[in-house]
């Protein structure tokens, strides 16, 4: 089950829901440091084969919004190994290989690909959306897999 947190435990106000596997609402960048964020997040345990992982999510609105899937685990300190990714209103299944994932840390990327992931370490995943662009955004959410 995916759990949702917002940018309001940061002082922001943006505004977002989630339910029945669509997620959406509006994103309001705070003042003029555009760091407004909407985010989901969801327990997982990454088996050891995995090289890549398979999100299922489709925009519902006709715009294209860049969207951020993070691993949460404590390999790095408070970078997480992050990977950015662009959803289209007409494509359903986004592949996400795991070799290009970046560490990233609250709008801050650092430049090289990570070599290793311990993917034991990793608790769960979420989903970001901090695009900047304050336009509504819906997305349907179907599943995500291993491979």
């Amino acid at each position: 089950m995916w759990r949702m947190i917002n940018d309001n435990v940061m002082g922001g106000n943006s505004i977002a829901s989630y339910s029945r596997n669509i997620w959406s609402g509006y994103l309001n960048p705070v003042d003029n440091y555009n760091l407004g964020f909407v985010s989901l997040n969801k327990p997982i345990r990454i088996e050891n084969k995995t090289k890549e992982i398979q999100l299922y999510i489709h925009a519902l609105t006709n715009e294209p919004r860049t969207l951020i899937l993070q691993l949460n685990t404590e390999q790095y300190g408070y970078y997480k190994p992050s990977i950015e990714f662009t959803i289209y209103p007409n494509k359903t299944i986004y592949t996400l290989p795991l070799n290009r994932f970046k560490l990233f840390f609250r709008g801050n990327w650092r430049n090289h690909n990570l070599e290793y992931i311990n993917k034991n370490q990793i608790n769960s995943v979420s989903l970001i959306l901090a695009d900047n662009n304050p336009n509504y955004f819906e997305f349907s959410i179907r599943k995500i897999e291993q491979k």
